[in-house]
């Protein structure tokens, strides 16, 4: 009888052996689902798959240390250590354009910095006219 009480094998869970066969089998946390990363092969519950995904499939695909230099190279894990290997002299070169953009842009702030450092002295400047003028005007006026 489909209707018959069933407990998963799994989980323990309770219900109707349609349920627990149909439904549940698709849910349920503690049933062993293999890794859907291409290559690894391993089964785990379903419930551990995104730490197992995280941490410990050597298939995961992840971006390359360098990313935030400006490589793209996307791979699984276990592929990394041979990319890296293989990219130094690749890696060198996004590192030196990205230290060049940056020694630029200190540059451009250095300029911008020097422009208003002059205005201000500048505007000292004229300030102390302005006081001089003040004063000047003050001893008329006594």
């Amino acid at each position: 009888c489909l209707l018959r009480q069933h407990t998963c094998e799994h989980c323990s869970a309770k219900g109707t052996y349609l349920e627990m066969t149909g439904v549940h089998i698709n849910i349920c946390p503690d049933y062993m689902i293999p890794c859907p990363n291409g290559g690894c092969g391993k089964k785990i519950k379903r419930k551990n798959i995104n730490s197992h995904r995280s941490a410990e499939c050597e298939w995961e695909i992840i971006n390359c240390p360098y990313s935030n230099i400006g490589c793209v190279f996307k791979s699984p894990k276990c592929k990394i250590p041979d990319h890296k290997a293989t990219s130094n002299d690749y890696h060198l070169e996004l590192s030196v354009a990205l230290i060049m953009k940056q020694k630029e842009q200190q540059e451009e702030q250095t300029i911008q910095l020097m422009k208003q450092k002059e205005q201000q002295e500048e505007q000292t400047i004229q300030l102390m006219k302005q006081k001089e003028q003040q004063e000047e005007q003050m001893k008329q006026l006594r």
